[in-house]
């Protein structure tokens, strides 16, 4: 069964099921020299901006050393002009020394603005989560205080960051998650007014809708956004005033192939054909030493978290998403301070073994034009059939317990394979084939559903010269 392909040119929310399910379900402006920008742009043309990792800037080193090629950074309005619609507080970025290095080392960046100043929110009690006062004046109105801020910054960035992303997970209403208690009428009035600030003061800036996280209301905020922005005046001639769509996936690659295909259904039906970013992705570890959790809730083991990063990468490249990034590069304050152990790199920097298969999928993965999807709906195998200039790359793996193995037809007589840690060995086909044992699922961490797996077992990645 194929469900899923494309070609170029043409918190953790985790869904329930059952492999038999997912098989039915599947059928201020700063002077900057152009020769500085031209030899930047290069560096990026040198990385895959396709894969990322969320504040890759805490480690660069090590994002160098496995490919980071994009992140987003977050930067607070609230900070960043803590004092009123004219101030600007450069110490909100360390004078963006940070921002530049990043720059220095080739990644590109998107901008996630975030965090109503208390001076500009229109309920104070709401804090950074108040919609702005004046959101619903002209876009260049002096007293529509969020338009000006996005002007400011477009202009101040430009050529620098050109994609920014507007808040996070906005359909979260309350609890510890909550960044917006504005209806969707008023995100689609805030991501209108920053679709006209930004692309005044740079032509080349790219708005990026909030990341979504499907499982909480399963695109229904959304579906409604999409519906408020086609009927605001003048979304025909202006895109839709947005131009690139968000979503957050965590702990299940399959769900890649059904929500990536949905949210483009869902834009098809409004006439828009956006790029698609997984701007959050991971699975949680709950037998890393640092911290360890009990065995349930979508959590993954070390060696699973690692095999989540292979298999949702080639899934999401076989769907033709424009990016895709790992939350994230370390663990962090966010760590210290009680939350999950996100990083691919601990505290004290030593690495899980998913930073390994962050730095094999980057490389077997970059340059991909087109790719499907299939199972073997007898003996639970998934196969990602990827293709890139002079290779066919193959990741399968078993998504049952049981054990089972994979045919591959061969396009070469010799081939490499490949572990998730990117290990590799070189393989002869037999018969116009290769074929390959594949390590049983050990995953079941679905507290609901002891048979469901909620990922699959170690990927075997194959490569073949074409």
């Amino acid at each position: 069964m194929v469900f899923g392909q494309f070609n170029h040119g043409k918190r953790v929310y985790a869904r329930l099921g059952s492999l038999l399910l997912v098989c039915a379900v599947l059928s201020c402006v700063v002077q900057r020299p152009a020769r500085s920008i031209a030899a930047r742009a290069d560096l990026q043309n040198s990385l895959n901006s396709r894969f990322g990792v969320v504040e890759a800037w805490r480690a660069p080193q090590q994002a160098a050393a496995i490919g980071v090629g994009w992140e987003r950074l977050t930067l607070w309005w609230k900070a960043l002009q803590p004092d009123g619609p004219n101030s600007w507080n450069a110490f909100a970025t360390g004078h963006d020394g940070y921002i530049n290095r990043e720059l220095a080392a080739g990644r590109k960046l998107a901008g996630e603005l975030i965090n109503t100043p208390d001076w500009a929110a229109a309920n104070l009690s709401q804090h950074g989560s108040s919609i702005p006062k004046g959101l619903y004046l002209p876009y260049d109105d002096p007293q529509n205080y969020w338009g000006h801020f996005v002007s400011l910054i477009a202009k101040r960035y430009a050529g620098r960051i050109d994609d920014w992303v507007l808040w996070n997970e906005v359909n979260i209403p309350s609890g510890k998650y909550s960044t917006w208690k504005g209806s969707v009428a008023d995100y689609a009035q805030l991501v209108k007014v920053a679709y006209l600030a930004a692309h005044r003061v740079n032509p080349h800036a790219r708005i990026v809708l909030f990341g979504d996280p499907y499982w909480y209301d399963h695109g229904a905020f959304f579906t409604k956004l999409l519906d408020k922005l086609a009927l605001q005046p003048g979304a025909a001639a202006n895109n839709g005033y947005f131009d690139v769509a968000n979503v957050h996936l965590y702990n299940r690659p399959l769900d890649y192939a059904t929500i990536i295909p949905l949210y483009m259904r869902l834009l098809a039906q409004h006439h828009l054909h956006k790029p698609i970013w997984i701007s959050e992705t991971n699975a949680i570890p709950f037998n890393d030493p640092v911290r360890l959790y009990p065995r349930a809730g979508f959590f993954a083991t070390l060696n699973d978290q690692a095999s989540y990063i292979v298999e949702a990468f080639a899934i999401a490249v076989s769907l033709g998403v424009e990016r895709v990034e790992v939350n994230r590069m370390i663990d962090g304050t966010d760590f210290t301070a009680g939350g999950e152990p996100f990083g691919l790199l601990r505290n004290d920097m030593s690495a899980r073994p998913a930073y390994s298969a962050y730095r094999t999928a980057v490389q077997l993965l970059s340059g991909v034009t087109s790719g499907r999807l299939s199972v073997n709906a007898v003996s639970g195998v998934y196969t990602v059939t990827l293709h890139k200039p002079g290779a066919t790359i193959t990741v399968a793996w078993d998504q049952t317990p049981l054990p089972a193995s994979v045919t591959i037809p061969a396009v070469s007589s010799s081939a490499t394979k490949y572990t998730k840690l990117g290990v590799t060995h070189s393989v002869h086909a037999s018969s116009g084939s290769y074929r390959f044992p594949l390590e049983p699922a050990t995953g079941n961490t679905d507290p609901s559903n002891p048979k469901d797996y909620v990922m699959g077992g170690s990927p075997l990645i194959l490569v073949q010269a074409s």
